[in-house]
Formats: structure tokens, C-alpha cells, sequence
């Protein structure tokens, strides 16, 4: 299954590849591979449910399916409704405001050159567990706060960051969902990618 994962998707081949492997007599694991192309991680997310309601419904054996609604839009829809977005400049005040945020200088973060993690993913990426007992607590904070837990948790990344290389200020790229209601269970790459301009002074609490 690791093989099939890391496998490198070409789209003059394929857009996706989906495997079925059996694990034992009584057990067996679909392995689903999506180009970023045609996909995000929220569209993921849909897939999984789908494909879960969907094997329920087959291993219940129920004589009538469940029919999915109709989905208003489809991936060529949105491409086609982005084209259009950049041939009427509709894209202008956007990206102004993005010239104008991001107006030098900009703060580089400066990694030391032995610290340099290397080119694959495994080594640039790290998987952080965080135990119920402080989610219900970065939860309560979220709720005192008046904030949500992706501003906690850019907020705890910048500090961190600011203070292990001693910079004050930094930019932080996120992810952010980019959907709107009528796109809500598409699965396109619909996810956009947005920066953060942080300023972390040397004496302020973290809530400030």
C-alpha cells in the first residue's frame, strides 16, 4: 500500500489510481491515489464518506440504493468559471490587495544551512498528537478567546518558530477550504492556500 501511495501519478497517464488489496480471507483494503489536479484534502474527505455509505449500503443488502442528489456544478464547471474570472479581470482587486499585504520587505526565515530537511516529503513533514484533555483546553481557549482553532494553532506555529531562529516577524503560509455552498461536495481542487504576515514582539503574552 505504501508503494502504490508514493507512486508518482502522470496525467498524460492517469488522474487517479484506486487498488483493492486483500489483507486476509475476512479483510480487504482500497488504496485510492488522486492527482492534486483533479482534487484537494476536503474532496477526500468526501470520497471516504461516500464510498462509506455506499459499501454499507451494499453489505446491508438493501434492493434499492440510496441515490446521491445531484450535484449543481462539476469539476469542468469550476475551471471553466475560473477562465472566465481571469479573461473579465475579475482577479484585479484581489491581487491588488495581495501586492499591497505582502509589500517589501518580507520577513525570510533564516534556517540555519545544516538544518535543511531535504527534498522528500517524509523528512520536510512531522505528525504532531495532541491528547483529548488539551484539545478540550485549546477548545475552552478557542471559546475565551473568540477565535477558531486554525488562529490558536498559527498563532502557537509562529511563536514557536519566532523564538527558535529569533525573528519577530514571519509569514506563514495555510490552507483554506475555498468552497462555497453550491461546491461543498465537489471533489475538485477547490482548496486555495493563503498567507499570514505575523508579528510576534519580544514581550506579549500569547493571547495577545
Amino acid at each position: 500500500a505504501h508503494a502504490l501511495i508514493c507512486r508518482r501519478l502522470s496525467l498524460e497517464e492517469s488522474s487517479f489510481n484506486f487498488h483493492l488489496l486483500r489483507l486476509n480471507s475476512n479483510k480487504m483494503l482500497v488504496v485510492g491515489v488522486l492527482h492534486g489536479a483533479i482534487c484537494d484534502g476536503f474532496s477526500l474527505n468526501i470520497l471516504r464518506d461516500e464510498l462509506a455509505n455506499l459499501y454499507r449500503q451494499a453489505k446491508d443488502d438493501r434492493s434499492e440504493v440510496e441515490e446521491m442528489g445531484q450535484l449543481p456544478y462539476q469539476l469542468v464547471d469550476l475551471a471553466h468559471w475560473q477562465q472566465g474570472l481571469l479573461q473579465t479581470h475579475a482577479f484585479d482587486r484581489r491581487i491588488g490587495f495581495w501586492k499591497t499585504y505582502l509589500r517589501p520587505p518580507l520577513a525570510h526565515l533564516r534556517i540555519p544551512a545544516d538544518r535543511n530537511p531535504g527534498a522528500s516529503l517524509e523528512a520536510i513533514s512531522t505528525a504532531v498528537k495532541v491528547d483529548a484533555e488539551s484539545m478540550a483546553g485549546v477548545h475552552a481557549a478557542c471559546k475565551r478567546w473568540k477565535t477558531d482553532l486554525r488562529g490558536v494553532f498559527i498563532t502557537a506555529y509562529a511563536t514557536v518558530l519566532s523564538r527558535h531562529y529569533r525573528q519577530r516577524e514571519l509569514i506563514i503560509q495555510t490552507p483554506i477550504k475555498g468552497r462555497l455552498s453550491n461546491t461543498e461536495n465537489l471533489i475538485a481542487p477547490c482548496s486555495e492556500a493563503t498567507l499570514v504576515r505575523v508579528k510576534v514582539p519580544r514581550k506579549t503574552s500569547f493571547r495577545e
